[in-house]
Parts: C-alpha cells; structure tokens; sequence
C-alpha cells in the first residue's frame, strides 16, 4: 500500500513538471534580462548622484565665497572706523 502511494506521487510529481513547460533557459534568460536591467538602472543612478553632488558642491562654493566677501567688507568697515575714531582721539 505504502509503495503504491509513493509509487502515485512521484509519476504525478513526473507528469506534472512535464506539463507546467518549465525551461531553465528562458528562467536563464529572465534572470540574465533583469541583471542587464538593474546594471543600467545603477549606473543611470550613480551618473545622476555623480551630477547633483557636483552641482550642490558648485552651489556651496558660490555661498562660501559670497560670505567670505561679505565677512571681508564687514571686517573692512569695521577697521576703517575704528581708525577714524582713533585719528579724531589723537586729533583731541
């Protein structure tokens, strides 16, 4: 009894991958498709995080040099008045 059900499964488990038309070249070749896909899809990806670094690092030197000339002013105003005021404190 026990030799004919496992006798039964495997002829059903044999016919049944016989009829579900698998092929390991097409799973192949799926898989090798969406290797190719995500490959693309990664160096789209980097070449875009590659071009917003270097944008965003443009854009900062532009602020820092910006407040590095502001900082410049400030500090040249600051010392002209203080020499203004040193000259009217000698002239008394």
């Amino acid at each position: 009894m026990i030799k004919m059900i496992r006798t039964s499964v495997v002829v059903t488990t044999l016919l049944t991958g016989v009829h579900a038309e698998f092929s390991f070249g097409d799973m192949f070749k799926d898989m090798k498709e969406a290797a190719t896909s995500m490959t693309k899809d990664t160096v789209t990806i980097m070449n875009d995080s590659i071009e917003n670094t270097s944008k965003a690092s443009k854009k900062e030197e532009q602020v820092n040099a910006k407040a590095s000339e502001k900082k410049k002013n400030t500090f040249s105003k600051d010392n002209v008045k203080s020499s203004e005021s040193s000259k009217s404190l000698a002239s008394l």
